[in-house]
């Protein structure tokens, strides 16, 4: 995979969806929490488009 250097950080649209699951273990004092996330930035100048994916999980804990 080529890594290459965005000209600018402006974005003329931007989409940005994400799905995500709590998985309780003890209510809401212990769950798990994770989800997906997809990112669509496009722009006018050829070649500065950016997509990509990401996974967000972590345990939260409360009381």
């Amino acid at each position: 995979m080529e890594k290459k250097k965005l000209s600018s950080s402006k974005y003329e649209s931007i989409h940005d969806f994400y799905l995500g699951l709590n998985y309780f273990l003890y209510g809401h004092k212990l769950k798990w929490q994770t989800g997906v996330e997809y990112n669509l930035a496009q722009n006018d100048a050829p070649g500065d488009d950016y997509n990509g994916w990401g996974i967000t999980s972590g345990i939260r804990l409360s009381w």
